[in-house]
């Protein structure tokens, strides 16, 4: 049976390749959705390290009092010189980190939408963290350097003039430096550095530290020196080791990116889903082409299970072949989202591709699953083929009708998802991440319950849409809707693969406009007056 099995692929190259491909999209997004996101984290874990990678022991501020400013509270100067004085500190230094915004010469903001801008202050040695590609870093209140990325961006260079907005209002600095962190983008966002005291005053925060930066005496661990600085300082203050700060606000970046790989999941997923529609309908078409085939083969002695198991076989080629390029099509596809985001000005950061073993593993699990599964009732209708289908012009078989066990399973399904929809509709679900994962297990369970319980509706709704098509178009339009209905299974079917489809679509349109009203109707209810004033330095 397996010579038998791989030479029937042989001979139906094309369909096979049609099948393998309805895998190969389905795993490619998976793939791709795992590379992408694994690429970004790594990223950021190398951004964070290489900002690290001087500082035996860093101190921050909690979030606590943070409210809607992206910054962390800054916190007292007077600091730097208690931690100065603590048993094995080399050297310490304090630093400013805050967001800014660069303006051109009307006001307007420079940049895309998507990503921050940053204001840094000069630090010394171990603790200088940028790469200076061309001049120098800046020395007084008139000077600074802006980031390799924005300069190509906005295209500005040594001796050209950059205007940054902070609390301060507007000022107007020359460039004497082209910085970059390291050998990876910083994701779109732009940093400028200016010296520490112009950088507290352009931020407002004269006589603040956003942060300070500890190197140890020899012979002192990272560990021990913040355990003793820890006990010196308010409980509002972070003492951790440098590598525990990195790891941790590597951790906050992916915690907030994490719904971006649930999204290109779903996609996957409902691709998948798709794909396993096209694989039922392709196996069901081909076993109803090789019922003499199949029945001389019984005839032969071939028994069920050899004939269930040939079938299997070859699924499992089908699978294994899709999955595997599905993979490599995911690499790609990885690399092509990146580029497509880019092109709008997310500038994700990139050191390289990163492929896990795990997004190998769980891809090509993924897709043999989705294969053997939608192959598997097509496979059990060959085993019913009589060895009389070798002499005689037979046809499948038809599917055993479902009891009334499968009928009640559909029924919960489509019931039970539309009350978890509405519920998660209508706002009885206080946490909108809960509300959202509800709305998609409830279309789920929906299109599942539809999908199974549908065979039942295609005679009465074929007799509606036939109606019109027999009038109009006489015995081609009558010979439509008897073929439609003779085999309710297979129109069921493939109207489903359909049916998913425009699911998608509308999921998407409704979504749109979802926030595009949200938005509208906050900005509405917020601007009240006739007339609205407001600055123009980009704050």
């Amino acid at each position: 049976m397996t010579k038998v099995a791989l030479r029937g692929l042989a001979q139906r190259k094309l369909r096979a390749f049609v099948t393998a491909l309805a895998v190969l999209l389905g795993v490619a997004f998976i793939a791709g959705s795992f590379v992408l996101t694994d690429t970004i984290n790594r990223s950021f874990d190398d951004i964070f390290d290489e900002a690290y990678a001087g500082t035996d022991v860093a101190i921050s501020s909690s979030t606590t009092g943070q409210g809607d400013s992206p910054d962390l509270p800054a916190f007292s100067e007077l600091f730097l010189d208690r931690v100065r004085r603590v048993d094995g500190v080399e050297k310490a230094a304090g630093g400013i980190f805050s967001t800014v915004r660069f303006v051109d010469a009307e006001g307007d903001p420079l940049g895309n939408s998507f990503a921050p801008n940053f204001v840094s202050s000069t630090a010394p040695e171990p603790f200088e963290t940028l790469t200076y590609t061309q001049g120098r870093p800046p020395t007084t209140a008139d000077e600074g350097s802006i980031d390799e990325s924005t300069a190509d961006r906005e295209g500005l260079e040594i001796g050209g003039t950059l205007r940054i907005a902070g609390e301060a209002g507007v000022k107007s600095y020359r460039i004497v430096g082209i910085q970059r962190l390291g050998d990876t983008s910083s994701g779109g966002a732009g940093t400028a550095q200016l010296t520490l005291p112009e950088a507290q005053r352009v931020t407002g925060k004269e006589g603040e530290l956003d942060g300070i930066s500890v190197q140890a005496e020899p012979g002192v661990s990272p560990e021990e020196l913040s355990r003793r600085i820890d006990r010196l300082l308010p409980p509002r203050l972070i003492v951790e080791t440098g590598t525990q700060a990195a790891a941790r606000q590597s951790e906050d970046i992916k915690e907030d990116l994490s719904f971006f790989r649930i999204v290109l999941l779903v996609f996957g997923g409902v691709a998948l889903l798709v794909g396993s529609f096209l694989i039922f309908n392709t196996f069901s078409i081909t076993i109803a082409q090789r019922i003499r085939e199949l029945g001389m083969l019984r005839t032969l002695g071939a028994s069920r299970r050899q004939i269930l198991g040939g079938m299997l076989l070859e699924a499992t080629v089908i699978g294994v072949l899709g999955s595997v390029l599905g993979v490599l099509a995911g690499i790609g596809f990885a690399s092509a989202l990146n580029a497509i985001f880019k092109s709008f000005g997310i500038d994700l950061p990139n050191t390289g591709t990163v492929i896990e073993p795990r997004t190998i593993i769980v891809a090509i699990v993924v897709g043999l699953v989705v294969t053997f599964v939608a192959a598997l009732s097509p496979a059990v209708r060959a085993t019913r083929v009589s060895p009389m289908a070798a002499l005689l012009e037979a046809e499948l078989p038809e599917s055993r009708a479902h009891g009334w066990m499968f009928t009640a399973v559909a029924a919960l399904l489509t019931l039970g998802g539309l009350a978890l929809a509405t519920v998660a509709l209508f706002g009885v679900l206080g946490d909108s991440g809960a509300a959202a994962g509800a709305v998609g297990a409830g279309a789920v369970a929906t299109l599942l319950g539809v999908s199974m319980f549908s065979p039942r509706l295609v005679r009465p709704l074929a007799s509606v849409a036939g109606w019109p098509l027999e009038r109009l178009r006489g015995i081609t339009g009558r010979l439509a809707r008897e073929n439609t209905v003779r085999k309710p299974g297979r129109t069921a079917v493939t109207s489903a693969a359909l049916m998913i489809g425009l699911a998608v679509v509308v999921f998407v349109t409704v979504f749109a406009a979802g926030i595009s009203a949200s938005v509208g109707n906050a900005i509405d209810r917020n601007f009240q007056g006739d007339l609205v004033l407001q600055n123009t330095d980009g704050f």
